[in-house]
């Protein structure tokens, strides 16, 4: 059965961007005609290699994907100590189903939510500006919501109209005056 590794590391020490890609690359694992990819440096300095193994359990594929890791490290970086920061081991339905998940989620601005909930831009603004729903960003053109939060909004039982006044000195709203 074929398991997709994702390893992210840290080299001990700063490593050339080059030198790192060319011998690498070249000694991480090809398994079933799918070649391996790395990316990085981020911000915080952390690589990331996704390779293939071979396993029959989830077990063994994820001795095997730590095995290999450290093989490749020995032979494309030699004498480079890193530290390893994560290791995720996924079989060949969640990979293919976490492929199919789009990169950005979908979002929405305050056109979207006044359509949805069908309501004017200004109460749209006011729910977002309330923190009902939840902005991820303020550009220029307004603020922009998940449309997840503006769905689970929507969902949300709530009484339709304006909030009854309290009580005011055992006086109730509707009371003859």
């Amino acid at each position: 059965m074929l398991w997709f590794a994702q390893v992210g590391y840290e080299p001990a020490k700063p490593v050339d961007v080059e030198d790192v890609a060319d011998s690498l690359m070249d000694a991480l694992p090809t398994a079933d005609d799918v070649l391996p990819s790395m990316s990085g440096p981020d911000d915080a300095g952390m690589w990331t290699v996704r390779f293939c193994v071979e396993a029959d359990t989830l077990k063994a594929a994820t001795t095997r994907a730590t095995a290999e890791f450290a093989r490749s490290i020995h032979e494309g970086l030699p004498g480079v100590k890193v530290r390893t920061r994560f290791l995720e081991v996924l079989d060949e339905p969640e990979f293919d189903r976490r492929l199919a998940e789009p990169l950005v989620p979908a979002l929405v601005g305050i056109s979207e939510i006044a359509a949805q909930l069908g309501v004017s831009k200004a109460r749209a603004r006011e729910l977002v500006r309330d923190g009902r729903i939840r902005k991820v960003v303020d550009l220029a053109a307004g603020p922009v919501c998940l449309a997840r939060d503006l769905e689970s909004y929507a969902a949300t039982p709530r009484r339709a109209g304006r909030p009854r006044k309290a009580a005011v000195e055992g006086r109730h709203p509707g009371d003859p005056g």
